[in-house]
């Protein structure tokens, strides 16, 4: 096999790419979720972005809104979707749906 220099390998993959097994174990999962924006505003939703993580393991990666549809898109890092209701419900939110997803930016 010819050898490759590392400016010509693919300059996407890292050189640690893929991830090893205990990586794939520590990383706690993403959640995405749609709920209504009130009684929210926008720089409510500012302050929450650097919140620490709450009593139920979760914590705010991005949170996506528009007042104009009074719609917010959390992308969450949780244990788990359960956690993820406790977590809107304690703020007095149902979410219209919750989905587990994986992202590009780790």
């Amino acid at each position: 096999m010819p050898f490759i220099s590392r400016a010509e390998r693919c300059c996407w993959a890292p050189d640690n790419y893929p991830p090893s097994k205990r990586e794939e174990e520590t990383t706690v999962p993403k959640f995405i979720d749609s709920h209504p924006m009130k009684p929210f505003t926008g720089d409510e939703l500012s302050k929450l972005q650097n919140a620490p993580p709450d009593e139920f393991g979760v914590t705010h990666h991005d949170i996506l809104f528009s007042e104009k549809d009074d719609k917010i898109y959390c992308v969450l890092d949780a244990p788990n979707a359960e956690a993820i209701e406790k977590h809107h419900a304690k703020a007095g939110i149902k979410c219209d749906w919750i989905l587990e997803v994986k992202s590009t930016r780790g």
